[in-house]
């Protein structure tokens, strides 16, 4: 992930709860069989008279009176879906007026909230006992609106949040095909999730999208870059860090992480040198690029030595990259037939690393003395500078 850049969580609760009550009607039906006579009585009277809009309104009171009845949120659904095709089929014949709205807004709103009420406890335990029901309560919403791009977001959260992430994934996937694309958080969500779950290339693709649409939004370059880095697409990544460098001077992470992209794109040209020696010549200007990059990393560490924070984790990034770019420079010597003028100039850039990152090391060391990773690359740097008597001291006081 891109060095100390937090680019999402996005699955936060943002948006208070909606409070609307429905209209007034009558007592809900005590029973099914009352319920069933009730509604098949309504449904003889629209099929007579199919443009009667009182009667429609009559049956949306009923069909969610009924539904509200049920202390079961998942034994809603059913009548929530005849709810919605009385909505749906109203529309088709141009009956849709201000005083059904209210009911199916109202009916929406209330399986909602009521989920959100749930979901806003924020409380790991309280979301593990109620979670079924909150699923329901936005199942239902969705029934009765299907496309409420805010429900489908608040279901996907209480999925990312109980573990289900393929789940969250195939809910936030459906309302992105509802937006049409469209839609800024969902897609981000979406983005991120990709990420979590690895499916790294459809994430790039969102937030290159996203990118493409929001070149000034800061945000979805975060997540692109991060995209970039753990799709193994480094040179990727590093173009995208320089413009954020030239853009953000001060923003010393994006530096550390554009240094770090440098050295895994050092490694890996590295590792097709050494692992295939022939086919190099030693004269060759790949070999001068590789070191210059990784010259230029040492540069930007060692200018940022004075303005990241000397923490034990940033100090050992640091203190890993001197020692793992001088053992790649020693295999990359040991692996060309280099004339002597070349093997010394390697070698003498191998041992400047190591004196690099010799007084890193004694510094986590000191911070961390009983860190056996330290203390034993602090004592190989020793013997391979000649620092016997330093290397021997050491091994005497933690007993190697």
């Amino acid at each position: 992930m891109l060095i100390g850049m937090a680019f999402g969580v996005f699955f936060i609760l943002s948006c208070s709860t909606v409070e609307q009550s429905s209209p007034q009607s009558e007592p809900a039906p005590s029973t099914q069989q009352q319920f069933e006579e009730q509604l098949s009585n309504l449904d003889r009277q629209i099929g007579e008279n199919p443009n009667e809009i009182s009667l429609r309104i009559q049956k949306a009171n009923l069909l969610v009176d009924f539904a509200k009845s049920r202390e079961e949120p998942s034994q809603r659904k059913p009548v929530y879906q005849n709810l919605r095709d009385l909505s749906a089929s109203t529309a088709q014949i141009n009956l849709y007026t201000d005083e059904l709205e209210p009911v199916i807004t109202a009916a929406w709103a209330e399986e909602q909230s009521s989920g959100m009420r749930l979901l806003q406890q924020n409380d790991s335990e309280t979301i593990d006992t109620h979670f079924d029901t909150i699923i329901a309560h936005f199942e239902n919403a969705i029934t009765i609106i299907p496309d409420s791009l805010v429900t489908y977001s608040l279901k996907a959260t209480t999925f990312y949040r109980n573990g289900y992430l393929n789940e969250a994934v195939k809910t936030l996937e459906t309302a992105k095909r509802m937006a049409e694309n469209t839609d800024l958080e969902i897609s981000e969500k979406l983005a991120y999730l990709y990420l979590e779950s690895g499916k790294l290339d459809e994430s790039v693709a969102i937030y290159s999208d996203l990118v493409e649409s929001n070149p000034d939004d800061d945000h979805f370059h975060h997540g692109l870059v991060n995209a970039y880095i753990l799709n193994n697409q480094h040179e990727k990544a590093v173009d995208l860090l320089q413009l954020l460098v030239e853009k953000y001077p001060t923003r010393y992470n994006y530096q550390e992480a554009l240094a770090t992209e440098l050295y895994f794109i050092f490694e890996k040209e590295a590792g097709l040198i050494i692992s295939s020696p022939g086919s190099y010549d030693p004269a060759d200007e790949s070999i001068e690029q590789l070191i210059n990059k990784l010259e230029d990393v040492h540069s930007m560490f060692d200018a940022l030595k004075s303005d990241i924070p000397t923490n034990e984790e940033n100090i050992y990034r640091m203190a890993a990259f001197y020692k793992n770019s001088a053992s790649k420079l020693r295999e990359i010597s040991a692996s060309l037939s280099l004339n002597n003028q070349s093997k010394a100039s390697i070698e003498a850039l191998e041992k400047a690393h190591l004196e690099y990152g010799l007084p890193l090391w004694e510094r986590l060391s000191e911070i961390n003395p009983d860190n056996l990773e330290y203390l034993t690359s602090l004592r190989n740097i020793y013997l391979y500078l000649g620092m016997e008597e330093e290397a021997e001291s050491l091994e005497r006081s933690i007993n190697f």
